[in-house]
């Protein structure tokens, strides 16, 4: 696979397959825009950083009027958690999962949209594709909380994010990737971040599925 002139943008590129996404493209010779928080590939020819708090809805409308997208050829969307086993809440109030796994996307994708050229390509991570329903009365989890409940609101909202741009945005090609089940850090928010559960879980997880 040669991308050489091609350009990417990764959110969420910092960890996980969307740190594995950005470091294969850069490596076939794309230029990569990583955002996110923490960047561990400074040193990596052909990647540069745009920092970010994607659990902040006022920030993520700000990242997708600002960040540079014109002459980008893809977007991947590839931030996102497992909600935690008690309610936790950003500061603007919202249940953070919701926060950070749907509506930061929701929130980049509208202003970002608009400005890409005709033909790019966005990819939403986490689409099951299964018509996932998620509990429209309590999508912020404030009636009850059940962290598995919770994350299937997001799963639903990211369905409905790329159904709803296909006729938003036609001029851009928005997809659904369903990663299945892969070895990433994305379930220590739910295990707790070095725990013993998490190391078990990652464990077994590794015995069957490949690291991104």
């Amino acid at each position: 696979l040669n991308l050489a002139g091609k350009r990417l943008v990764v959110i969420g590129g910092t960890d996980g397959l969307g740190r594995a996404i950005a470091r294969l493209a850069a490596s076939r010779g794309a230029k990569v825009t990583v955002v996110g928080r923490t960047f561990r590939d400074a040193d990596t020819p052909g990647m540069d950083f745009v920092r970010a708090d994607l659990s902040s809805m006022k920030e993520a409308a700000r990242l997708g009027r600002e960040l540079a997208v014109e002459g980008v050829d893809l977007v991947a969307l590839t931030h996102g958690i497992i909600a935690a086993p008690q309610r936790e809440a950003t500061a603007e109030g919202i249940e953070r999962d919701m926060a950070v796994s749907y509506l930061s996307r929701l929130a980049i994708l509208r202003e970002l949209a608009p400005r890409l050229r005709e033909g790019a390509r966005v990819f939403v991570m986490g689409f099951p594709g299964a018509g996932n329903r998620g509990d429209a009365a309590d999508l912020n989890a404030e009636r009850a909380y059940d962290a598995m409940a919770v994350h299937m609101n997001t799963v639903a909202g990211n369905e409905m994010l790329v159904l709803d741009a296909k006729d938003r945005y036609p001029r851009v090609g928005v997809y659904g990737l369903n990663p299945g089940l892969v070895r990433t850090n994305i379930r220590a928010n739910l295990l707790g971040e070095g725990s013993l559960k998490h190391r078990v879980a990652e464990f077994f997880i590794g015995l069957f599925t490949p690291s991104p």
